[in-house]
């Protein structure tokens, strides 16, 4: 009844909303062409921009460009700060998203040096919604909720929706669905307020979402259409597309896969119209499924094919773009260093140039009156004193800053090293097993390949597959640890809850290679860890050992307790390495090229260093002991919980 009631309100208004919004950009439009240079012109072509962000970016962006430089040519900052805020968001909207951090940011520092509040909660919603593309949810809560009380503080009705619903939709993706439904439901009441469709159709989606989190179909569809009923009144078709791909994906799940079919191709018609290719990646992704259920395997299999197409070359842009934004917010830090030291220069220079005045001045006066003169030379001699214990001080400060600039200079050479050693494995080392995987389809698909010439190969298919799995899984952990995206939740474990998983997903691989897992653990011991930290990397030293195994050969996986501690032991009877080797892998936190296993399985390298990130993150330690064609031991010690029982062979 509450949601009808709103739904009343929001239709009323509608039919007016299109008009008035078209009447005012004509409004502007006409004020631009009569206006003269200057403030009023800036402050016509910002409100412009803002109004046609969300319906034109090409048109929006030419309005704010031209907002910027009149802003620079008049000094206008306040100006120049709704501007770079306004492009900030539209090179969002178009993924660019290293520009669209700089303008950001650039933006908020302007708006707080001018006590533009408003222009500040605008931002750090762009800053947000930044953070939220690299996964970094924890990141963007706190710029969404800090512009959320900077809307509360200016009673700003728009800040305030657009805010919760942002603060909304992050928790439904992070599955904390009971606390997006509490902010869902406030946005629904400043929209009641405020009369606010188009954020009322967002905030109904994002209610859609929580739903379908729930499994509750039903009112996810219904949510769903009820979103499209209003958002169809703006033309808006970038967001009437991302609710048709969700609908269409409830009705999947619902059973009603000819209605699913139906709204996913009402969909896939307007964002291939559009371009709109993150909705059309969803749409392909769905409409294989419901086609597949349909039982036409056809249509489902091209657009699976599609959906593949799309996602790598979206992925590939991704990272592409997520590298950028990472160099770009470190280079933003080391030139706000660079800035605070320039600063600190011209502070003692300032200090400097006081002195000397100083000087003159009480020497000008001594020459009149001697007497005069000793006393204020007395005086000069204290505050010189002190003059010089200040730039003593000054002068430790910036010898301190130019260590730490000196220090964020080697982190941007490692980072370029990081990224051109990223680069190589995107382009070789994982794009080759999917190639080939990818080839063999394509042959399986044309009918060349017979059942026996497949079963021939499966093996080595299976096995690059399974190596490509866990590379991905070790890039993925490897970036988030790049975004200070790790959270380490330390908890009682069993061990062998934690390590038979792993060795279970090995299982195949290691059948393949005749090799076996001579097991000893202590059933009932327990060890303070992060469960799923851990098991990456016990995943990667179980890869490794059966990498660099010989066929037939044998891994023993065993504990061994101290008073404190449990200490893990891995131990393979492969190839081994020097001892130049283990110093080389364990002295560099850099990417190195990965060495070739026993049946020529390749690696990223990335395996090795992520585990040496993530074992103090859990009080631990490693050691690697290797010998040359005699194998290699990895030990790993863990903080023992409590008493444990005896060793028994599980």
């Amino acid at each position: 009844m509450y949601r009808k009631f709103i739904f009343l309100i929001v239709i009323a208004i509608i039919p007016n909303f299109t008009d008035a919004r078209q009447k005012n950009a004509d409004s502007l439009k006409q004020v631009i062409r009569q206006q003269p240079s200057g403030s009023l012109k800036i402050d016509a072509l910002n409100k412009l921009t803002f109004l046609l962000r969300e319906l034109d970016l090409e048109e929006a962006l030419s309005y704010g460009e031209t907002a910027e430089k009149m802003a620079v040519e008049f000094q206008d900052s306040l100006g120049l700060g709704r501007a770079m805020g306004n492009i900030g968001w539209i090179y969002y909207r178009l993924g660019k998203w290293e520009p669209a951090f700089r303008y950001s940011r650039t933006a908020y520092t302007i708006g707080v040096s001018q006590g533009d509040y408003r222009e500040v909660a605008m931002v750090l919603n762009n800053l947000g919604a930044l953070y939220y593309q690299q996964k970094n949810y924890v990141e963007a809560l706190k710029k969404f909720k800090e512009a959320y009380g900077l809307g509360l503080q200016l009673n700003d009705p728009y800040v305030k929706i657009r805010s919760v619903n942002n603060i909304a939709l992050n928790f439904s993706l992070i599955g904390e669905l009971d606390s997006a439904m509490v902010y869902a439901l406030e946005a629904l009441k400043v929209n009641e307020q405020d009369g606010s469709h188009y954020f009322y159709s967002f905030t109904n989606r994002v209610i859609g979402d929580i739903h379908m989190g729930k499994g509750e179909l039903s009112k996810a569809i219904d949510t769903y259409k009820h979103s499209l009923e209003v958002s169809s009144h703006q033309k808006l078709k970038s967001f009437e597309t991302s609710v048709l791909h969700r609908l269409g994906n409830a009705y999947l799940k619902n059973g009603e896969i000819s209605k699913s079919i139906q709204v996913l191709e009402s969909g896939l018609e307007i964002a291939r119209s559009n371009s709109f290719r993150d909705e059309l990646l969803q749409i392909y992704k769905n409409l294989a499924k419901a086609y597949e259920e349909s039982g036409d395997l056809q249509k489902a299999f091209i657009y699976q094919k599609f959906y593949i197409e799309l996602n790598q070359e979206l992925d590939s842009e991704s990272d592409m773009n997520r590298l950028a934004l990472v160099q770009g917010m470190f280079e933003v830090e080391k030139s706000e260093t660079e800035l605070l030291y320039l600063k600190s220069e011209n502070e003692l220079k300032a200090i400097k140039l006081d002195s000397v005045e100083k000087t003159v001045f009480f020497m000008t006066l001594a020459a009149v009156v001697f007497v005069v003169f000793l006393i204020w030379l007395f005086i000069l001699n204290r505050k010189a004193e002190v003059t010089n214990i200040n730039l003593k001080q000054e002068q430790v400060k910036v010898n301190l800053q130019k260590k730490e600039l000196e220090i964020k200079s080697l982190e941007l050479q490692d980072a370029n090293t990081t990224k051109n050693s990223l680069f190589s494995i995107l382009g070789h080392d994982l794009r080759a097993p999917v190639a080939q995987l990818k080839g063999v389809l394509d042959l399986i698909h044309q009918k060349e390949l017979s059942k026996e010439e497949f079963e021939s190969i499966s093996n080595t298919l299976k096995r690059d597959v399974d190596a490509l799995f866990v590379n991905l899984d070790n890039l993925l952990n490897w970036s988030r640890t790049q975004l200070d995206g790790f959270r380490v939740n330390m908890a009682e474990l069993e061990v062998s809850e934690v390590i038979l998983p792993c060795l279970n997903l090995f299982e195949y691989q290691a059948s393949t290679k005749n090799v076996s897992f001579k097991i000893l653990i202590q059933q009932n011991a327990l060890i303070m860890a992060d469960k799923d930290l851990l098991q990456v990397v016990l995943r990667n030293f179980i890869s490794n050992a059966l990498k660099f195994s010989k066929k037939g050969g044998v891994i023993a996986v065993f504990t061994e307790e101290t008073a404190l501690n449990t200490i893990l032991k891995i131990q393979d009877y492969g190839i081994g390495m020097t001892k130049e080797q283990v110093e080389a892998i364990t002295g560099v936190d850099i990417l190195m090229k990965s060495s070739m296993g026993t049946e020529q399985e390749r690696g990223t390298g990335l395996g090795l260093i992520l585990c040496k990130k993530i074992i103090p993150m859990m009080d631990g330690a490693m050691e690697i002991q290797s010998e040359k064609g005699k194998g290699t031991l990895i030990t790993l010690t863990l903080r023992k919980s409590t008493i444990t029982l005896p060793a028994q062979v599980v």
